[in-house]
């Protein structure tokens, strides 16, 4: 059965209300370096919030990744006018990464080690991660990789992961019964306001293209299915309990090779994707799911006609590895192969590797 098959789109589900940041702020949900929106910001959500599109699953009215929803004012909304005097700001601290989970249904490992371009230079890694899981088994996992020309990107990717996670854990509170499809749809809505709170960050004398990155991640159920979330040059691979690929969510890159898109970019809905892979009855059963920044993809997928395919003498080893050992003895041997001289000589990037196996998988 091939990848395309395994992939099937469900009717749309009701749009409902979006889970504001100032909610999930007040409830506690949001943490740290989140902040209360300015009053101008909460007028947009309160008298705009219809205007934020939802985003079309895989497969229904032709194309929809390649096609931008309508504007909503939440992107005409600057943080630093032009006026202001040019100040020089510090480089931030990424925001502390929260703790790992406690899974009860799937098993989590990730690592993320800096690059030697960065280690040469004396400076920290800009990608970052995070997972959560929900008390039914979901899990909501992401990478988010910091541009390396951007000055601020390695605050950027830790708030975006630690943002991704806060306000999966608001939709899931708000949500009256957890399902993977329609929990989706409004993590679209909740992207967009994740992307409002990050601009509010950009400081007096800096720019949104300070804060460069992307990120690529799943909000998945065992017995369910996968919803891909991607945006930029990250990559996912969904594979079956035999270790065959599912589908891959392939990097997007501009014109060369190291282009590529992110969230803060004004046409940042064009380049969200987000795909939905629902497992059935009969077929192949889920195994493992991995999550990449580019760094680490350079070391576990073969170029072929200009896609990227999945290397198994590297998935194979890795998630025997992994799931026979403890989370913190997989962590080790993961930034132990993320940071091996054949890494080195293969990407001087920073690398960041989660994966993901249901508990049900393991044995």
């Amino acid at each position: 059965m091939s990848a395309e098959e395994e992939a099937e789109s469900q009717p749309e589900a009701g749009f409902k209300r979006l889970p504001t940041i100032e909610a999930a702020y007040e409830s506690g949900l949001i943490p740290s370096p989140f902040r209360e929106p300015s009053e101008a910001v909460e007028e947009a959500h309160a008298e705009n919030e219809a205007a934020i599109p939802s985003i079309a699953p895989a497969g229904e009215g032709g194309a929809p990744d390649s096609t931008p929803p309508s504007e909503s004012i939440l992107d005409l909304v600057e943080v630093v006018p032009e006026t202001l005097p040019v100040v020089v700001q510090p480089r931030r601290e990424p925001p502390p990464a929260l703790e790992p989970p406690l899974s009860r249904f799937w098993n989590i490992t990730a690592a993320s080690v800096t690059g030697p371009a960065h280690v040469e230079r004396n400076e920290r890694g800009q990608d970052s991660s995070a997972a959560f899981e929900t008390p039914d088994g979901h899990i909501v996992a992401i990478v988010s990789d910091g541009a390396g020309s951007a000055f601020q990107s390695g605050f950027a990717s830790g708030f975006l992961s630690n943002g991704v996670v806060a306000l999966a854990r608001a939709v899931t509170a708000m949500q009256e019964e957890n399902n993977v499809w329609r929990m989706r749809t409004r993590f679209a809505a909740a992207i967009a306001v994740l992307r409002e709170a990050l601009l509010q960050e950009v400081r007096a004398g800096e720019h949104r293209d300070d804060y460069l990155a992307t990120l690529v991640g799943v909000i998945a159920h065992a017995h369910i299915g996968v919803v891909i979330f991607h945006l930029g040059d990250g990559v996912a691979t969904i594979r079956d309990a035999e270790g065959e690929p599912l589908f891959t969510s392939q990097p997007e890159n501009g014109e060369y090779l190291n282009e590529t898109f992110f969230l803060v970019d004004e046409d940042w809905r064009r380049h969200l994707r987000m795909r939905f892979i629902r497992w059935r009855q009969g077929a192949r059963q889920p195994g493992d799911i991995f999550l990449m920044s580019d760094g680490a993809a350079d070391l576990s997928y073969n170029r072929v006609d200009g896609k990227l395919v999945p290397e198994r003498a590297f998935f194979d080893p890795v998630a025997h590895a992994l799931s026979g050992a403890s989370r913190e003895a997989g962590e080790r041997m993961l930034a132990g192969t993320l940071r091996s001289e054949d890494a080195a000589r293969r990407s001087s990037d920073d690398k960041t590797l989660v994966w993901l196996r249901p508990v049900l998988q393991n044995g």
